[in-house]
């Protein structure tokens, strides 16, 4: 009767010790992984499945790390599989936490920028592909990626000032509404948001031919080109009432732009 309270201490001090420091989670035979002869010495070659019983595969540089490197309670459980509890995001999220978007594991350099980037709201197109990441990201050096405009005059406002018939004749700040993103100086402007409709004969033309002044794309002239030289037109006006040879009052007859038999 005396045995039995030692017997029941017995039994609980044998559970206690046996317990699995790894986890009630780890269903592995101990031999798998540990030397019979020393029980903190680790096999060479471990007898795991790291995919099979935790869900990540060791590949890359992972193979070549210790378990405690990424395990450092003995209760493997409950570390996690994210990449930023073992690696500094030196990006400080700027780019999110999804290391594996632009990271593999076996190399922490990145290779296929260009094609990572056309998912993003830019991707990049015509001259963009073979810009320097650090004429839009600013914070490179530092690799810090934080948002940046997708606007093209949040990158090409001093192109934009350098003309300074941009501003003058108030030329609207999306460069898209005359540049292509291909080629910068196939420059295409619509002339129907203007007063004055480009009618046929006027489509070919340089925008030189009517605009003289390239510091002010406002002014015009409807008395530069051969046709309306001043002595065929002051000819064909003779008999015109307050006729002069000025621009503004060509318009003033003349509203239709190719109708040549104006208004008096």
């Amino acid at each position: 009767m005396y045995k039995l309270p030692f017997i029941i201490i017995l039994f609980y001090c044998v559970n206690l010790f046996a317990q699995n420091p790894h986890g009630e989670s780890l269903k592995i035979d101990c031999v798998n992984c540990h030397a019979p002869e020393v029980w903190n010495e680790i096999l060479p070659k471990l007898d795991f499945n790291h995919q099979a019983e935790s869900g990540f595969e060791l590949d890359g540089q992972h193979e070549q790390l210790k378990c405690t490197n990424c395990h450092i309670d003995l209760e493997f459980s409950k570390s996690s599989d994210k990449c930023d509890t073992c690696h500094l995001d030196l990006h400080e999220t700027t780019v999110g936490n999804d290391c594996a978007r632009c990271h593999n594991s076996q190399s922490w350099l990145v290779n296929n920028i260009y094609e990572i980037h056309q998912y993003t709201r830019f991707p990049l197109n015509g001259p963009h592909q073979t810009a320097s990441c650090i004429n839009c990201h600013t914070g490179m050096s530092n690799l810090s990626f934080p948002p940046v405009s997708v606007n093209c005059i949040d990158c090409h406002r001093e192109n934009y000032q350098s003309e300074q018939w941009h501003v003058t004749s108030n030329i609207s700040i999306d460069c898209q509404e005359c540049h292509l993103e291909n080629n910068w100086y196939q420059a295409q402007f619509n002339h129907d948001v203007t007063s004055f409709t480009l009618t046929p004969s006027h489509v070919p033309l340089p925008c030189t031919d009517c605009h003289l002044d390239q510091t002010n794309y406002k002014e015009y002239s409807c008395i530069s080109c051969h046709t309306h030289n001043k002595q065929i037109t002051d000819e064909q006006h003779i008999r015109v009432h307050h006729y002069k040879y000025v621009s503004s009052a060509c318009r003033m007859c003349h509203p239709a732009h190719e109708n040549h038999h104006g208004k008096y």
